[in-house]
């Protein structure tokens, strides 16, 4: 066996691999996790030189040499929220504050930190180095247009819609429709589509303009939900600092309907719910929650960011409730404003401490596979099989004896 990376062999036995292309690669690690299969213990995967994968072999079937990796080789990460155009925030969010005071630091932040294209440039670099092989970026502005051909990471583009005053419901969708356009004409090898904000934040005449848009033009769209104990106070007894903040705004008290239920109970029927939906956060979910969802929604899917509900608020979701659904739940970091680090490997780790958390091959898989599907690129993303490109990153910190993590996992991308 050669260690480490930088030792790459060309692999070519005459007697053993007659059939097997001249230059490729086979990589051995004490678990390989393929994700569409059981992981293999001291498997081998084998690629060629552009990192397309050729087969997966236990280390008693393959030949020739091979190159060891200490941990674990999975396939590449599916980020599927993030924003990136808040990228130049980073630290300059008091940590704990609550999602009020977050959204309000945010908005008088955005006039100076979303146009150095270098941070949002750094930003994907990180994404890219801890293993981000796609992503789901909100997008409120045409900033990071720019800087999104300049790396490797596939992008999905929700083009966020808000604005809880009636009076400003079309000239918001308008200004949506026409920032979706540009993303369109300018990034046409992304996907871009139109999302509402949060369940708080549009009125009841934005969400039934964004409705029949999205009706009529169908492709996923995601939304904020259930991210503070303020969220639900605002639906169910129309109280809290979100409350306070729209009546001090000027917000009609009926701008949403406020029925005395949870927050997507209120307004599930201003919302396409034929469409492909990503509900981000969830932190404050309960069982009754998802349950409602998954009657309510055609084809909900659920992501978790951890990091960020850490970080904004001390709070986490209650992990266990949404392995119910675990086909369905992916991944996201939100943004450096919350997040120290952009790695999907954190999220995981994270995910893992909670009490009834997931597995490791569990979480591994709402990291990839769940958030290719959810994209439409699993046939390219998401799992190590043979004839995908799907990125090939190594793990290390977790005790694969014990099954527990020694320390923070640490990522290193392979191809």
């Amino acid at each position: 066996m050669f260690h480490p990376y930088e030792t790459f062999i060309l692999l070519y036995s005459i007697s053993e691999c007659t059939r097997l292309p001249m230059k490729t690669y086979k990589l051995q690690a004490g678990l390989i996790i393929p994700v569409h299969q059981k992981p293999i213990p001291n498997g081998i995967i084998h690629l060629d030189a552009d990192g397309i994968i050729l087969g997966l072999y236990d280390e008693s079937e393959y030949c020739s040499e091979t190159v060891w990796y200490d941990g674990i080789i999975c396939p590449g990460f599916i980020n599927a929220h993030t924003h990136l155009e808040l990228s130049g925030m980073k630290t300059l969010i008091p940590e704990g504050s609550g999602l009020n005071a977050f959204i309000g630091h945010v908005e008088k932040l955005k006039q100076h930190h979303l146009t150095d294209e270098s941070l949002m440039l750094a930003a994907m670099d990180d994404m890219w180095e801890s293993g981000t092989v796609a992503a789901c970026d909100i997008s409120n502005t045409r900033a990071s247009i720019s800087v999104k051909n300049n790396r490797e990471i596939y992008w999905h583009n929700f083009i966020e819609v808000f604005g809880s005053h009636p009076s400003v419901a079309q000239s918001q969708f308008d200004k949506g429709i026409e920032l979706l356009k540009e993303f369109q004409s300018r990034l046409p090898q992304f996907k871009s589509s139109l999302s509402p904000h949060a369940t708080y934040s549009l009125s009841t005449e934005l969400f039934n303009l964004l409705k029949e848009y999205i009706s009529n033009y169908p492709g996923p769209f995601s939304i904020h939900n259930s991210e503070s104990e303020d969220e639900i106070a605002l639906f169910t007894r129309n109280e809290g600092k979100i409350a306070t903040r729209l009546r001090e705004w000027g917000v009609p008290s009926d701008y949403l309907p406020f029925s005395a239920k949870r927050p997507l109970q209120s307004i599930y029927n201003l919302l396409p719910n034929l469409q492909r939906v990503l509900l981000v956060h969830n932190t404050l979910s309960n069982a009754a929650d998802l349950d409602f969802i998954m009657q309510a929604f055609s084809d909900p899917w659920f992501c978790l960011c951890p990091e960020s509900n850490q970080y904004i608020s001390k709070q986490m979701p209650i992990v266990v409730l949404f392995r119910k659904f675990t086909d369905r739940i992916c991944l996201g970091t939100d943004s450096y404003a919350s997040s120290g680090s952009l790695s999907i490997a954190r999220q995981i780790y994270l995910l893992m401490q909670q009490k009834n958390g997931p597995g490791l091959e569990e979480a591994i898989r709402w990291g990839s596979i769940n958030g290719a599907r959810f994209m439409n690129i699993e046939e390219k993303f998401g799992t190590l099989e043979p004839g995908k490109k799907p990125g090939i990153i190594q793990i290390t910190g977790f005790d694969l004896q014990k099954e527990h993590w020694i320390n923070e996992p640490m990522v290193k991308r392979i191809f």
